[in-house]
């Protein structure tokens, strides 16, 4: 169908500290780049001993090199192999990701999961009061990270304070889970941001304490040291966009799920959250996981703008596995897992079909391989 408490939180804290593990990130003797994790510095590797052909990798950068663009990495099996920054932009300097912010949700759910908090088939009525008895009691968590909750959508509505002439609610989470159920869940596919917010409740609830808390935990485990995230006027993260990060940071995060949720020994994410993350996860859109844009041949939505697809991938050029954080103005966090390549690029883009950019920066990245 077309879409028409201090104490708990520092013990959370600790768990999550504990649980997570805090290794090194350095190789040891016998090991290669794709068997550690980035919490310290990315390590850099030779274009040619990855595959690329420098000079060719160099002119996709410069290919690439549109007025709009800030941020260009490209890491393969664990290291950089390209690293660009345009219009005096620089590595440790963080930009808006938009819609990105939407796969850190999601991402912070299977971290709670993982640790003991929730599941993610528990009715959201477990840790949403207000919806118990009401049309929204038999919604799942799962089902506020896959588009198809049923949850009120409508433009100005979903973007409180944008578009509508009215001031933006102090309390967005209030806000969201006051907004109504629309549809049956299951039956129809909405890029509804309200939806996601009401995420921040069940964290909170499950977690015993404030979301933005326990993100800043999972961002210090990873190593994210200049990402950050922004709150509403009482201090409840923004869940659909709000993170700010470095092209760097964004790449721990595209690691994290390459590496199918293991950090230095560590489980952070179950491999099944990550596999159920990254594969269709709903009927009404093939191309949608748990926050995550993906590449299934199939009918699917073009990211940001909406448009419809009946057949086809969302990005022809490149592997059906791919799987792609996705936000506004062309922020993009591209998964290869049969490749084992992540694609960040951070900017900004007006050229209408972003689904159609992405493509393009695969492609052109892609023909820099060395081909036998």
């Amino acid at each position: 169908m077309r879409p028409t408490r201090p104490f708990v939180l520092a013990g959370t804290l600790f768990l999550l500290v504990l649980a997570l593990g805090c290794g090194d990130s350095a190789v040891a003797p016998g090991e290669t780049a794709r068997d550690v994790d980035r919490t310290g510095e990315w390590p850099t590797g030779l274009p040619e001993d990855h595959g690329f052909d420098a000079e060719r990798l160099e002119a996709a950068a410069d290919a690439l090199a549109e007025p709009s663009t800030r941020a260009l990495l490209v890491v393969h099996d664990g290291e950089i192999v390209l690293e660009r920054y345009y219009e005096g932009h620089r590595p440790e300097m963080p930009l808006p990701v938009f819609s990105v912010t939407k796969s850190f949700a999601s991402t912070l759910v299977g971290v709670a999961e993982q640790l003991g908090h929730l599941h993610r088939e528990d009715r959201a009525t477990r840790y949403i009061a207000e919806w118990i008895g009401g049309p929204s009691a038999d919604l799942t968590v799962r089902s506020l990270m896959t588009g198809d909750s049923g949850r009120t959508w409508d433009f100005a509505g979903d973007y409180p304070g944008s578009f509508s002439g009215q001031p933006a609610p102090a309390d967005l989470t209030a806000y969201a889970l006051g907004r109504g159920q629309q549809f049956p869940a299951g039956t129809t596919w909405q890029y509804n941001q309200m939806a996601i917010q009401c995420l921040d409740r069940v964290l909170s609830t499950a977690t015993g304490g404030s979301t933005l808390e326990f993100a800043r935990a999972f961002f210090d485990r990873l190593g994210m040291d200049h990402t950050s995230a922004d709150t509403d006027e009482v201090g409840q993260m923004t869940l659909a966009y709000g993170v700010s990060s470095t092209a760097r940071d964004l790449a721990r995060l595209g690691w994290l799920y390459l590496r199918e949720g293991q950090w230095d020994g560590e489980t952070v994410l179950s491999r099944e959250f990550v596999r159920a993350a990254t594969r269709a996860a709903n009927p009404v859109n093939d191309n949608y996981g748990y926050l995550f844009w993906l590449n299934a041949e199939g009918n699917w939505y073009e990211p940001v703008t909406l448009v419809y697809h009946e057949t086809g991938k969302v990005y022809p050029s490149a592997p059906a596995d791919v799987f792609v954080a996705s936000g506004f103005l062309g922020q993009l966090i591209l998964v290869s897992p049969s490749e084992r390549l992540i694609i960040v690029r951070q900017g900004s883009e007006t050229t209408p079909g972003f689904a159609h950019h992405y493509d393009d920066i695969y492609r052109t990245i892609a023909a820099a391989r060395i081909r036998s």
